[in-house]
């Protein structure tokens, strides 16, 4: 069985070490021979760096034994005697103040591991050596979060963390350990030396610092060697806990022991973290959390973030046969149980998990068909109720997925000149599933890419799209790629039947409209491209006037399938112009903003494969715009959100009185958004002019609209926001109101009025909607997209 890597850069790290430093077989020992089994008498002896005195009363730590970890005092001559020990996973550090600890795992570094280590002379009796080296000052302090108060009793520990590959890490044991007194601070003088000496992967390490505390929330700061052997005072802010306990049981209903919990919270993949555990996340966000379970299977998360709901899961795992395993392998693990949290400060929430055995599944793809063809790719998709991956590997032709839970998985298989290959994989507990798929050619779609003067354009990459039916303006996932021979054509195969959009990816060739639409199996097909178009802008700016840092160009395409897509560039503002490459030829609007600046528009013919120069462009300072916002009884509204709509940058709030002023717009129409805690958003288009009165905006709490969001087929990790348009707009081009979506839910405040959503409603028809909101109502929508 081989070396178990949870990915392949894990794998490559390790085997690119292994190449370079000549690892033997770790079940063989360094000679060749297996190694001796049993346990073992370990002494240990201590020194000081530069001196070869033994060093008296020297508190020396053997970690990980059955028992816990065993304290033993140096005597007069160094030597501390540890009776009958595992050969392997002890680990022995040797402590004493002022000085940097020393330690050593027997059996760890097995590609070049002392041979006292293995008892050669098979006395049963083995001795190391642990060298103190002068250490340096940490201190810091540990406070409440929010607040700021001192914890008395918060443990402070340093760990060592590899940045090259795990291997390197001090697993068994911290480097230091601190306790915080009545003001909350910690001191140690066991920090790691100025100079670093031994091999050069020392300068890869770095010191993760953790505080912890009943009650509260752990954190870590990461701290690096360096020269000066001082390190800036750190500070850690522990924020209040709850606790999410339970018990976990087996298949077969009995108490499971040693399992591993694992509480996660919204918006992280899902893996547990590396290392201890700590994923870093902003001073007070959830992370990740986890326990093992006791031997009567109970549990407890006790840094569970009050208002966050977790999903948890368990795993119980098995023994890997190898030495070398990088992971223990996994036997079992419960479904995701999802919204299980604490609402507040030391509150206890229970959850009980059950395991299920995990399975296996293996696939093979029939030689005559898709097996061995270019970029095969085969992928097994969870259902919603289980872990998001597993592990696979490719075994005399196949791929075997190990760690599969039971039920219904996805399989899709995917190769160059083949239609892709999706179907339904039921996976019983404890089970293998043994697959042989068969793969289609399906459809074919052959043509040329041509220039302006009809010639076929060779190494143009062109990509085919397959076209949802149900949604005609969206695409199916993923698409296959061709390259043009050197008469300009391609093929494509293994496409479904149907619409297809061929795009083009060339940076030198352009695509009139982004793509062309044909109907798969198609041939002759005609790929008209065109040389991208440069504009060379130059500034006009009123006499005296310094020229703006950067402007920011943005083209919006006025014609064509890709009307309305835009293109948008910072380019610095100079007096001999500047270019902007790339553009499609046809009618846009040509848009430039700076700050201090009035933006400026205009309508321009861009012609294909030149440099379009129009006359210098002017620039004014603009006008301001003055308003005042006030609730539906007229009172004014303080700090209310004003922004010129589309561009967040330009934003203000309004001060006590409710009064605002916008700078630097052009004469006429601007596009405003207002928003105010607890009002409805209003969208409004004034007209910015000299001696304009006074704009009166008038915010209501309007009606209240919530729901969800999902994938149609249920695929997918979701979407960032949801739009909504008034119902009387005929396009999705104008004012809009833009709802955040967070774990496939929305919330937000809409005016009363009847509104339209571009995506289709659950079931409704395919397509767009309408709805109405009323004041002070509540509209809850059920939202699909394509």
């Amino acid at each position: 069985m081989g070396r178990r890597f949870r990915s392949r850069d894990a794998f490559a790290a390790w085997a690119l070490f292994a190449a370079f430093a000549g690892v033997p077989d770790p079940a063989r020992g360094q000679e060749g021979a297996k190694p001796p089994e049993g346990p073992i008498t370990r002494v240990v002896e201590v020194v000081k760096e530069g001196s070869d005195r033994p060093a008296g009363g020297v508190l020396v730590e053997a970690r990980g034994l059955p028992a816990g970890r065993v304290e033993v005092r140096t005597g007069e001559d160094g030597l501390a005697r540890f009776e009958k020990v595992p050969r392997r996973g002890i680990t022995f550090v040797a402590r004493m103040p002022g000085f940097l600890c020393g330690w050593h795992e027997p059996g760890r570094w097995w590609w070049r591991m002392p041979k006292e280590d293995e008892d050669p002379d098979g006395d049963g009796v083995t001795r190391m050596r642990l060298v103190l080296r002068p250490g340096t000052v940490v201190e810091g302090r540990v406070v409440t979060a929010p607040g700021g108060r001192p914890i008395v009793g918060a443990v402070v520990e340093a760990w060592e963390e590899a940045h090259a590959t795990d291997i390197w890490t001090l697993d068994g044991a911290p480097i230091w350990s601190a306790t915080t007194g009545a003001d909350g601070r910690f001191r140690t003088t066991e920090h790691w030396p100025a100079e670093r000496k031994g091999p050069p992967f020392d300068r890869l390490v770095s010191a993760v610092v953790t505080a912890r505390a009943p009650g509260r929330i752990h954190e870590t700061a990461e701290v690096w060697p360096n020269d000066s052997g001082r390190q800036a005072p750190l500070e850690f802010r522990l924020h209040p806990s709850g606790t999410i306990r339970g018990v976990v049981t087996d298949p077969d209903g009995r108490p499971a022991a040693g399992a591993v919990v694992y509480g996660v919270p919204p918006g992280n993949p899902g893996a547990p973290s590396k290392g201890r555990g700590d994923q870093d996340y902003p001073d007070g966000h959830p992370r990740v959390v986890k326990a093992v379970t006791d031997a009567s299977g109970s549990y407890e998360l006790g840094e569970a973030f009050p208002g966050t709901k977790y999903t948890l899961y368990a795993e119980a795992h098995g023994e890997d046969p190898d030495p070398g395993a990088y992971l223990p392998v996994t036997m079992a693990r419960s479904r995701l149980s999802g919204e299980a949290g604490v609402a507040e400060e030391g509150e206890r929430t229970t959850r009980d998990l059950r395991l299920r055995r995990v399975g296996s599944v293996v696939v093979r793809v029939a030689p005559e068909a898709g097996g061995g063809a270019r970029n095969l790719e085969v992928d097994l998709l969870p259902p919603p109720d289980v872990r998001q991956w597993v592990l696979d590997s490719e075994e005399d032709g196949a791929t075997r997925f190990r760690e599969v839970d039971p039920g219904t998985w996805t399989l899709e298989v995917d190769a160059d000149g083949w239609l892709p290959h999706r179907q339904e994989v039921p996976v019983p507990e404890g089970g293998t599933v043994d697959l042989t798929v068969r793969l289609s050619r399906g459809a074919s779609v052959d043509g040329v890419v041509v220039d302006d003067a009809g010639t076929g354009v060779p190494g143009v990459t062109v990509y085919a799209y397959a076209v949802d039916p149900a949604c005609p303006e969206d695409h199916l996932e993923g698409c296959e790629e061709a390259i043009t021979d050197g008469t300009g054509a391609f093929r494509f195969s293994g496409l479904r039947e149907g619409p297809t959009d061929i795009a083009v990816g060339s940076d030198a060739r352009l695509l009139q409209d982004g793509y062309l639409r044909v109907s798969a199996p198609a041939q002759g097909v005609r790929l008209p491209v065109h040389a991208p178009a440069r504009l060379r802008l130059r500034l006009a700016l009123p006499q005296g006037e310094a020229f703006p840092e950067s402007v920011r160009v943005t083209v919006t395409r006025l014609s064509g399938a890709s009307r309305g897509s835009q293109f948008q560039v910072d380019v610095p503002g100079r007096a001999e112009g500047t270019v902007v490459e790339g553009l499609l030829p046809g009618p846009v609007s040509l848009g430039l903003e700076a700050r201090g600046w009035a933006p400026y528009v205009m309508r321009l013919e861009i012609q294909a494969g030149k440099v379009n120069e129009p006359e210098p462009l002017p620039l004014s300072r603009g006008v301001s715009l003055f308003g005042r916002v006030v609730d539906g009884d007229g009172r004014p509204l303080e700090e209310a959100r004003v922004v010129r709509w589309g561009n967040e940058e330009l934003v203000v709030h309004t001060g006590a009185d409710g009064t605002f002023e916008i700078e630097h717009l052009a004469p006429g129409p601007v596009e405003l958004s207002v928003k105010a805690p607890g009002m409805a958003e209003v969208l409004l288009l004034p007209k910015a002019e000299v001696g304009a009165p006074r704009l009166e905006v008038v915010l209501r709490p309007g009606g209240l609209v919530r729901g969800t969001v999902r994938p149609r087929d249920g695929r997918g990790s979701g979407v960032s926001g949801i739009d909504f348009f008034p119902a009387a707009s005929k396009d999705d081009l104008g004012s809009r109101w833009r709802a955040e979506v967070s774990d496939g839910a929305f919330s937000l405040r809409l005016p009363s009025g009847r509104y339209r959503c571009p995506w289709s409603r659950a079931g409704g028809d395919r397509g767009t909607f309408e709805f109405e909101v009323s004041e002070g109502g509540e509209t809850t929508l059920d939202v699909l997209f394509p």
